[in-house]
């Protein structure tokens, strides 16, 4: 299934409202989500479940801030992976506006892998990606975060947090004050504009 555009309202999947989330997309299969598709619940925007296969090019997905009602305490994901599902997200906004919530923003529930090469992230509690320790992997190349644990980030990968661009070397951040733009279409992220300076060569261009 491929959704390219159109515009997706969260429904209470699985009847009875209790404190687990309500998706308004729910895939059992294979599913490809491009363009402009907007997905939005109050009790999440997408879970995926048993050996689901699901790739995000782009879209907008929000979990409302119409949540924790009655008394009870909520917990909400925008985009949940469970099951041995796999998810692989290229692009997109996803935003989990109720700062209340013990939800994320992704969150890889049980062993499925999650592969994330771009996208904007906000909200959710701690991190922006979680993973429930369940055996499941994540794998952070690219994207721009609110805030994001370095340990699910790879090694040599830039990640944006609050638009800051930092570079993870040998388990930890650094940020990146500017990188060279190879003729080659190569770009060397560098901590210093020095390094960038020393680093450039003809037909290159610093950052």
């Amino acid at each position: 299934l491929t959704l390219n555009g159109g515009s997706y309202e969260g429904s209470n999947w699985g009847g009875t409202v209790d404190k687990y989330p309500r998706y308004a997309l729910r895939n059992n299969g294979t599913m490809v989500i491009k363009g402009d598709t907007i997905v939005k619940g109050d009790f999440g925007a997408m879970g995926l479940y048993n050996n689901s296969s699901t790739i995000i090019d782009g879209g907008l997905f929000v979990t409302n801030e119409d949540m924790g009602k009655d008394g009870k305490e909520w917990t909400h994901h925008t985009v949940w992976a469970g099951g041995s599902s796999e998810l692989t997200i290229n692009g997109g906004i996803f935003q989990n506006l109720d700062p209340s919530t013990s939800g994320s923003v992704i969150t890889d529930g049980t062993t499925g892998k999650v592969t994330i090469n771009g996208g904007t992230y906000s909200g959710g509690h701690g991190s922006n990606i979680n993973d429930y320790g369940y055996g499941g992997t994540i794998v952070v190349n690219y994207g721009k975060f609110e805030s994001i644990d370095v340990r699910i980030v790879v090694d040599g990968s830039i990640v944006y947090i609050k638009d800051v661009p930092y570079l993870k070397e040998k388990g930890a951040f650094t940020a990146v004050n500017a990188y060279v733009a190879g003729s080659d279409g190569v770009n060397t992220y560098c901590k210093t504009l020095d390094d960038a300076i020393s680093l450039a060569s003809n037909g290159d261009t610093i950052v």
